[in-house]
């Protein structure tokens, strides 16, 4: 029965009103209920020393709080301070043994690369003088080659020209022999007259 009393008051609020008013006339009619209500009310009100009390806790708390908290951001800062200092130390431990390994590898690289140039400079200049040798050779052949053409021209043009010049030798004999017959002929003809 009770339950459904407070189930119509949740669900009806015009019906919640009149209730609450009625309950609030009768306790402002009983002088009794007035006064335990008045009581009852300043136990639960805090007086100022309640209020100083709270606030010097509250002070005190407060104190211990930011004394906590300072005490924990120094130490804090003093952990932060030394795993900087220990990383810093870490890092730069890392950055010397990065640098010796990197310029460990530039002195290998640079010994390779100049072992590379030596050998190819070896090689070009093997390759250099094997060519040199074959152009050598190659001239060599090549001029002995042309003086024997120019032999062979020059012991044909020989062979022509003593020819030609027995043939003119020939041809001039024979113009000397009828120039001189020509001019007998004619020291003929002159003496004759």
């Amino acid at each position: 029965m009770a339950s459904d009393i407070l189930e119509t008051l949740e669900k009806d609020e015009e019906l919640r009103k009149k209730l609450s008013k009625l309950v609030a006339s009768e306790i402002l009619l009983d002088p009794e209920i007035r006064i335990a209500l008045v009581e009852k009310s300043l136990e639960l009100l805090a007086t100022k020393k309640d209020l100083r009390d709270t606030e010097g806790r509250l002070r005190g708390e407060i104190r211990d709080t930011e004394e906590k908290l300072r005490s924990e951001i120094k130490d804090t800062e003093e952990k932060l301070r030394a795993e900087i200092k220990d990383t810093e130390e870490r890092l730069r431990g890392e950055i010397k043994d990065t640098e010796e390994k990197l310029r460990s590898e530039i002195r290998e690289t640079e010994e390779r690369l100049r072992g590379e140039i030596k050998d190819t400079e070896e090689k070009l200049r093997a390759e250099i003088k094997d060519t040199e040798e074959k152009l050598r050779s190659e001239i060599r052949e090549t001029e002995e080659r042309l003086r024997g053409e120019i032999a062979t021209i020059k012991d044909e043009l020989k062979g022509y020209v003593d020819v030609r010049i027995a043939d003119l030798q020939k041809s001039m004999q024979i113009g000397f022999t009828v120039l001189g017959i020509m001019i007998a002929g004619f020291a003929l003809l002159v003496g004759l007259r």
